[in-house]
């Protein structure tokens, strides 16, 4: 696909308060690349901007949705360790969405765009629905990964070794892994500083979720006639 060139000066994000142009180009280039042409000039860098909102706004639907399926899946009275291992996979899960939605939204919304731009926004709009669908928490905690006593089936680096994180799940589980790395290609592709947009999430703050260790996928397998003995007793 050729690159989107243009001569046109680069324009600043809607609340800049600066006002020398040069300053304005070099906001720009901290948060796109000072050699990533595809998309500078376009009138559609300030759009980028609009990412920490989306990502935030999905992180939310995402933390409370993985917080539901994670309930389902916890099988012992008191033992709350698949509540915080859904609340880390919607946040996972809703950092994925956000960005795309935030990218895509973003070429979406450049200005007398030509049909490189508007083959590439199709692209993103598709790749945004097919995240959407396969990243449904119902899929994501589907039984293809989960057996029925709430024990994941997917490999996890570092099981037979020890304790493993809640991140150290979510890291390994196929669906989110596979989108993270998709994601992470688009955010390179474009040259976008996530670290600078993110500071533009003023008093946005992620759900704290506790990162203390959890049992084994091996130990847990021993438990399992006390924790199906023990799920009779749910009330949720």
């Amino acid at each position: 696909m050729a690159p989107y060139k243009t001569s046109a000066p680069a324009t600043p994000f809607p609340h800049s308060t600066s006002q020398a142009a040069p300053q304005e180009n070099d906001s720009l280039n901290d948060v796109f690349g000072s050699d990533n042409e595809d998309f500078q000039g376009a009138g559609g860098n300030a759009e980028y901007s609009d990412i920490p909102r989306l990502r935030e706004k999905h992180e939310t639907e995402g933390y409370r949705d993985g917080i539901g399926q994670g309930k389902a899946q916890t099988v012992q009275k008191g033992f709350d360790e698949g509540y915080h291992l859904g609340a880390v996979l919607g946040l996972r899960i809703g950092k994925v969405l956000g960005l795309l939605e935030g990218i895509w939204k973003a070429v979406s919304n450049v200005p007398d765009a030509g049909e490189d731009m508007k083959s590439e926004e199709e692209r993103l709009g598709a790749l945004w629905r097919e995240a959407k669908d396969e990243l449904n928490t119902e899929k994501v905690f589907g039984r293809q990964w989960w057996g029925e006593d709430g024990i994941w089936m997917f490999e996890v680096h570092g099981e037979n070794e020890g304790e493993v994180t809640f991140e150290d799940v979510a890291n390994q589980h196929p669906i989110v892994k596979t989108w993270e790395g998709i994601v992470a290609k688009e955010v390179e592709k474009l040259g976008i500083d996530l670290d600078i947009l993110a500071g533009e999430e003023d008093g946005a703050r992620e759900p704290e979720v506790p990162m203390k260790k959890i049992v084994t996928r091996k130990s847990q397998a021993e438990q399992k006639d006390t924790l199906r003995g023990a799920a009779q007793d749910l009330s949720w």
